[in-house]
């Protein structure tokens, strides 16, 4: 499940269809893992996702959209079996309340 969730979360980048958490897992994916690239298909290469500044994806976001984030945040953290990756989804939960916080 957590495979098929982070390659959902690659195509919605890819289509324009990104929510917040889709960028972080791209973030995750590029910055965190070694193995991103069992991800991809055989027509696509590495360079072509985006990755951007994961404090960015909490900027702008309303209460209900922030919510929404640390829910889908929670879900790749029942999902998650490395250490890293875990480590990455907590620290951007921490975010996220930081930002609910302001």
């Amino acid at each position: 499940m957590l495979r098929q969730a982070k390659r959902r979360a690659i195509l919605r980048v890819r289509g324009g269809r990104a929510r917040p958490v889709d960028w972080l897992a791209v973030v995750a994916l590029r910055a965190v893992e070694r193995d991103a690239d069992v991800l991809l298909d055989e027509n696509e290469e590495d360079g072509e996702l985006e990755v951007v500044d994961p404090e960015g994806v909490f900027e702008g976001l309303g209460r209900r959209e922030l919510e929404d984030l640390a829910a889908d945040i929670e879900s790749y953290i029942a999902r998650e079996t490395a250490a890293a990756n875990l480590e990455f989804w907590k620290v951007s939960l921490l975010s996220k309340l930081c930002c609910s916080a302001c």
